[in-house]
């Protein structure tokens, strides 16, 4: 069965009126509805419109933050021989289905980027703008709340951009963009979401296409500008708001990344794009943790944030589960010892040695760990597959194979009805 969510409506009209009487009740200084943006969409943003201050926290609050980026217009697995995930049909079961998923009520789905072109950087073709059309209408479907943008994806087009963020329920990011005509921000900057009453800030910020100049060459429709600068600004809104948590989604170089991760009022970065051996989940100097996935929409990162009633903003989020990642990671290595061991191949040893030695460093830091204490809010950290087993629901499945057969035919060379034939040397 497809996923679905009171947050979100269906046809495309249903879902205008939605907007609008969101727009009015905010416009008249009530209160949003849970899990819906405090700030609505269709217009630029920075986080100014006047929601209220929050209520009084009287019981534990959760929050579950999915986390997804990289797909590069991959409708279906990744095309990794070892062990290919993803898809967009299997990511439908998974959400419907996997408890790590959460409740739709209390869940927010965010995109990192790099999302509706594939890569190397090239101008996009009619089959690549196709794909990307129907990510953008699965996403939707999904109940994505934000998607960022990266580079790449500026390659689309504004208008095609637009169209994409004017059409959905979900929210496309770019704090620090702005196009050079009229110097204004074409995409949402930053915006509150309303989360089982906890007030969850999300912006999404990217370098100048990870160069060096501010300013693109002449005829560009963008123009960027610091991505600190204009962060710290929007953080500083958002808190102003009663933003409780504050998500940064980040297309970054690693050293702007680490600056971004260290203002104040910042929460969580998660990393759009990065290495492939990455630290999946690492806090920044006592500050805000940093979390990457990896791409391709072969995972879901899975961030489960509790507040107990106790806690008293700002909030210092504790890890609430490093001993169990530590428990399952010690596993992944004993069994990966024995199939070493069992295979009795040339060089076998020296990989068991070397997965031996870096299980007993592992062991050391299991030692290491503590429970947190209580009455701290915690963050729970999940790494979760979208792996081959799972079911691929069939409606999306259907209209991905559409697409994939649309775009073999067109590629495929015209024979007026006769079937080709080999010309002889």
């Amino acid at each position: 069965m497809a996923p679905s969510s009171p947050r979100r409506g269906g046809n495309i009209e249903t879902r205008f009126l939605a907007a609008l009487a969101l727009l009015m009740l905010v416009g008249c200084g009530s209160e949003a509805r849970e899990g819906a943006p405090d700030t609505a969409a269709g217009a630029p943003l920075s986080a100014s419109a006047d929601v209220g201050e929050a209520p009084p926290a009287a019981r534990d609050r959760s929050v579950t933050i999915l986390f997804t980026t990289g797909r590069r217009g991959q409708l279906e697995e990744s095309g990794c021989r070892r062990d290919p995930l993803g898809g967009l049909a299997r990511m439908a079961t998974w959400l419907a289905t996997d408890p790590l998923a959460g409740e739709p009520d209390k869940r927010l789905l965010l995109d990192g980027g790099d999302t509706f072109l594939p890569s190397p950087p090239r101008p996009p073709t009619d089959d690549h703008r196709a794909a990307a059309a129907l990510v953008a209408d699965v996403y939707d479907e999904l109940g994505y709340d934000v998607v960022a943008l990266a580079p790449r994806d500026l390659d689309l087009g504004v208008e095609a951009l637009r169209e994409i963020n004017a059409s959905h329920r979900y929210a496309i990011s770019t704090a620090n963009l702005f196009q050079t005509g009229t110097d204004r921000p074409p995409f949402h900057q930053g915006m509150l979401f309303s989360v089982d009453d906890v007030r969850v800030g999300v912006l999404g910020v990217l370098d100048a296409a990870y160069g060096d100049a501010e300013e693109l060459p002449e005829g560009a429709q963008w123009r960027y500008r610091p991505p600190l600068r204009v962060t710290r600004d929007q953080v500083a809104r958002l808190r102003d708001k009663g933003a409780d948590v504050v998500v940064v989604l980040g297309q970054l170089r690693d050293e702007e990344l680490e600056r971004v991760a260290r203002i104040p009022g910042v929460d969580f970065v998660l990393q759009g794009s990065g290495p492939e051996d990455a630290q999946p989940l690492r806090q920044v100097r006592d500050k805000a943790w940093v979390i990457y996935p990896a791409g391709r929409g072969e995972n879901v990162a899975v961030l489960q944030l509790t507040l107990p009633a106790s806690a008293k903003p700002p909030y210092a989020f504790v890890d609430g589960n490093e001993a169990e990642r530590i428990a399952e990671e010690l596993a992944r290595l004993d069994d990966r010892i024995a199939r070493l061991e069992a295979k009795r191949r040339p060089g076998n040893s020296e990989l068991i040695a070397k997965t031996r030695a870096q299980r007993s460093l592992l062991a050391l830091d299991a030692e290491k760990v503590a429970a947190p204490p209580a009455g701290l809010p915690t963050l729970r950290y999940h790494l979760a597959p979208i792996r081959l087993d799972i079911a691929e629901e069939p409606e999306i499945a259907r209209r991905v194979d559409a697409e994939i057969e649309r775009a073999r035919a067109a590629r495929l060379p015209p024979t007026d009805g006769e079937p080709p034939t080999l010309e002889q040397p």
